[in-house]
């Protein structure tokens, strides 16, 4: 596969990933896109680790991300060797839907190694990355991937840290979004897991108690996070719905799709806000600007 296809997106297009936003001034912009398959509107569990992963932690993270594309969640990761690629591959494997981000542009596949694996996930998922084309993958452009993966994911988990890994990045940046953060048990006083160590020490991050819970965790943020968008998405609704001339709130309400009691709140706050007004006869329009 080819990068003619990759697109340009920036923050205020409808195809920018709405989870970008909380990075307010961060936000990449703009924000260079590749992938066959549209966007779906599910969770999103960002999967980080270490390049040179043990078998211990290959597996752990394989068998969180089958779980999580078994349940319906995507996986997010970083295409690195390692925890990346074996959370790539799972997910992949069980039919579901995964993301790249890259710390280079999206002509510069890195690791080199991971060209099929590319090509898979631009197929079945999609590639992002906050950087032009062109951009060789350096160190300093990767804490600005890692704040991409962190953004993305509705919950982070860490699968295998040294004391200087670089998910160090992503953790910080998960914990300041608010995000949850959850580290995989780790085999005791190993070297390659002193990071995911510190992290519990700290109290900063929790343990998994199951290969099931990140899916579970993200399902449960995702769906805070759409409840939390529900008013304002009533609010767009109906006042497209007024589009066509003034409406009693029962029109409103079944051209919009929704219950009185939401229309009716929907239309108070639009009211507040200056944008609709009554007419006579109880009825909505929108106020001339």
């Amino acid at each position: 596969m080819t990068t003619e296809s990759a697109r340009e997106l920036h923050p205020d297009d409808a195809e920018y990933p709405v989870r970008l936003h909380d990075l307010a001034r961060a936000a990449p912009d703009p924000l260079y896109t590749l992938g066959e398959t549209p966007w779906p509107d599910v969770p999103l569990v960002a999967i980080v680790g270490a390049r040179a992963a043990t078998r211990y932690g290959r597996a752990a993270a394989a068998r969180i991300a089958a779980r999580c594309a078994a349940a319906g969640v995507g996986v997010v990761s970083g295409l690195a060797l390692g925890i990346d690629g074996a959370a790539h591959r799972a997910a992949l494997a069980r039919g579901g839907w995964t993301i790249a981000v890259l710390g280079g542009g999206l002509d510069r596949v890195y690791p080199p190694e991971h060209a099929s694996l590319y090509t898979a996930i631009a197929r079945a998922g999609r590639v992002l990355s906050p950087w032009h084309p062109g951009a060789m993958p350096m160190p300093f452009r990767f804490p600005a991937r890692n704040r991409v993966l962190a953004a993305l994911g509705d919950v982070t988990v860490v699968v295998q840290a040294d004391a200087q890994s670089g998910s160090r990045h992503t953790v910080r940046a998960a914990l300041g979004l608010g995000r949850v953060v959850r580290l995989v048990p780790w085999p005791l006083d190993h070297p390659a897991y002193a990071g995911n160590a510190a992290w519990a020490r700290e109290r900063r991050a929790g343990v998994l108690a199951s290969a099931d819970e990140p899916a579970r965790l993200a399902a449960e943020a995702w769906a805070a996070r759409r409840r939390a968008a529900e008013p304002a998405d009533d609010r767009a609704r109906l006042e497209q719905a007024l589009a066509s001339g003034p409406r009693t709130l029962d029109a409103l309400a079944r051209a919009s799709g929704l219950a009185i009691a939401a229309a009716a709140r929907a239309a108070t706050a639009l009211e507040i806000a200056g944008r609709i007004e009554r007419t006579g006869g109880d009825r909505y329009r929108r106020r001339p600007h």
